[in-house]
């Protein structure tokens, strides 16, 4: 990755830091989904523009240069959401990822429709806002707004280097030890391996567990891991 993980990580602490602060004012709810804001169109469009900075900086990562085409899809020419569903989906299967909101505990698939070819609402409605923030502000709801936020922490978690990051500051959660699972998330050792153990992180905004395909969970035991009712909570 061009730009230091860390670095990375902290801009979006940032970015989850200031979408709380606003939960605080506007509770994340149904019934607030549509609620947009000043506020929240500075924030979205920060959002995405670090969703498109991760890309243009991941699409470089030397675990992707024996991937097919990748000297054209790194041509600066040609960045877009189309080339990066090419080799993000290819290689880490981005669109089955779910992600939960730890206030009511609803599941986020930011990338579902990369599955169909096609691109998600949330970054479309960036583009649009980005083009012409004071005509399409209305676009930045608090629903479009975590959607994104998720996106970015979904890259987070299937990118090798930045997901590297993640086990390395002690974000994840398990019975395993670091040693025992740290080469399973980052090398694609078979999670069978391990048994039915599960590693999930968690942040003040949202959880994710690692799918194991031989022990899979519904989600109804996956949110009951990330809530404060867990015995293992952490």
């Amino acid at each position: 990755m061009r730009e230091n993980p860390e670095i990375v990580w902290e801009m979006y602490q940032l970015l989850e830091k200031e979408f709380l602060n606003y939960l605080e004012y506007v509770p994340l709810s149904p019934q607030h989904y549509n609620v947009w804001s000043y506020p929240l169109v500075n924030l979205f469009n920060n959002v995405g523009s670090s969703v498109d900075s991760f890309f243009k900086n991941a699409i470089f990562c030397e675990s992707l240069n024996d991937y097919p085409r990748i000297s054209q899809i790194r041509d600066p020419r040609r960045h877009n959401m189309k080339g990066y569903r090419e080799v993000f989906e290819t290689q880490y299967s981005i669109s089955n990822k779910k992600i939960f909101e730890l206030r009511t505990f609803s599941s986020i698939s930011p990338f579902a429709d990369w599955s169909e070819d096609k691109t998600p609402d949330w970054w479309n409605r960036y583009t649009k806002i980005k083009h012409d923030r004071f005509r399409n502000k209305e676009l930045a709801t608090l629903k479009t707004t975590i959607d994104a936020l998720a996106g970015l922490f979904t890259l987070f978690l299937t990118h090798r280097e930045t997901l590297s990051i993640l086990i390395d500051y002690n974000l994840m959660h398990s019975q395993l030890t670091r040693d025992s699972y740290k080469p399973v998330l980052l090398q694609g050792t078979p999670f069978e391996n391990l048994g039915g153990q599960r590693v999930y992180i968690k942040t003040g905004l949202f959880g994710y567990i690692f799918e194991n395909m031989k022990y899979p969970s519904e989600d109804c035991y996956k949110t009951r891991m990330l809530s404060p009712a867990y015995p293992d909570y952490g």
